[in-house]
């Protein structure tokens, strides 16, 4: 769990770097297992699963149409 969470951090703080669409998805991918955490910890409420799924492909459709619109280097 620990080197899940430290990738993740890391992940993050790339696509910080790399702004726009990109940085957007990683918050919503982040907020998305966060609200995994938070029910494995036993913390639910309604409509939870909803809103993990739709994080998550939001976070994962922002990353990718980011990188894929970015001017090359």
């Amino acid at each position: 769990m620990a080197c899940y969470s430290l990738a993740l951090a890391a992940m993050g703080a790339a696509a910080l770097g790399v702004g726009g669409k990109v940085a957007t998805g990683a918050v919503s991918f982040i907020a998305s297992d966060a609200l995994i955490g938070l029910q494995a910890a036993g913390h639910e409420f309604p409509s939870q699963e909803v809103l993990i799924m739709a994080g998550y492909l939001l976070g994962q459709y922002l990353i990718t149409a980011g990188w894929l619109e970015r001017e090359p280097s």
